[in-house]
């Protein structure tokens, strides 16, 4: 049997094989990242495909010479300045060969890393992040709260960028968007694309705390328990907070399973201080 299959005893994993599935997939997860980071770095950002005459361009990235080129004519005869078309940033028009990414493009296609089914499963995930940014751009308020946390992330095919998760919270808490008033309570209060600015990160957090989200009112409770950010010790406000998160008595729940796991701990910390009046 391969490397990846388990033991089964009285149809549940014993714990060696439960370790060593556990391995193996985490193992495939990471190749899969590998090659997915792989794709997304040498194929062009226009054509979708991979570049047969790849140039670079000035934003640093590799692009189908007659594609770039047109974009490059099309903003010149529009009178626009030309931004990246992967990051929508000014660059400047200089391109320049890259036939050592051609080279290394044939060598990964010759050696399997490549194949079809990884460049159609790329085409799937650029064609989702686009349907996503334009809802978001539409308005439509979930997938904005998704393009920030994805920005934030650096997940689907988004270039970690806090920024623009910034900007997207912003837009986000504009449209009504509880989770969105969260993370940017979360990104003023640890500067994520910004510079930290502790009044406006507690304003946002309690803000949407009091609206039932349960990732703010667990940074609520810390801050409050440790007296971060520049809030006074208050271990009595802490609990009411830490006990609605795991008390499931949130009613926006985004906060993650780490995250869950750090709340009951901070849960059964305050409640031994409450028994032991400390």
């Amino acid at each position: 049997m391969g490397s990846c299959h388990s033991r089964l005893q009285g149809g549940r994993l014993d714990e060696s094989a439960s370790t060593a599935v556990t391995a193996c997939t985490q193992s495939s997860t990471k190749s899969a990242a590998a090659v997915s980071s792989i794709v997304a770095d040498l194929i062009c950002a226009i054509t979708l495909e991979l570049p047969v005459d790849p140039v670079t361009a000035e934003d640093g990235r590799v692009y189908e010479r007659s594609a770039i080129e047109k974009h490059v004519k099309v903003a010149r005869r529009n009178g626009r300045q030309l931004k990246s078309p992967l990051t929508n940033e000014p660059m400047g028009e200089s391109l320049l060969p890259a036939p050592h990414m051609r080279n290394h493009i044939e060598a990964l296609i010759q050696s399997g890393v490549i194949n079809d089914d990884v460049l159609s499963q790329h085409r799937k995930e650029n064609r989702a992040k686009e349907d996503l940014l334009k809802k978001a751009h539409d308005g439509h308020v979930e997938s904005i709260q998704t393009v920030a946390f994805y920005y934030y992330a650096g997940r689907r095919g988004f270039v970690q960028d806090y920024k623009k998760s910034l900007e997207w919270s912003k837009k986000g808490h504009v449209a009504g968007s509880t989770i969105s008033t969260a993370f940017l309570g979360e990104a003023f209060l640890y500067g994520y694309g910004t510079k930290p600015n502790n009044s406006e990160g507690l304003m946002f957090l309690g803000l949407a705390a009091a609206r039932g989200s349960n990732f703010a009112a667990y940074l609520l409770a810390k801050a409050l328990t440790y007296g971060y950010f520049g809030m006074a010790v208050d271990k009595e406000e802490a609990t009411r907070w830490i006990k609605k998160v795991v008390k499931n008595e949130c009613a926006i729940k985004h906060l993650n399973e780490i995250g869950m796991q750090n709340a009951k701990s901070l849960w059964n910390e305050l409640s031994s201080c409450v028994t032991a009046d400390c």
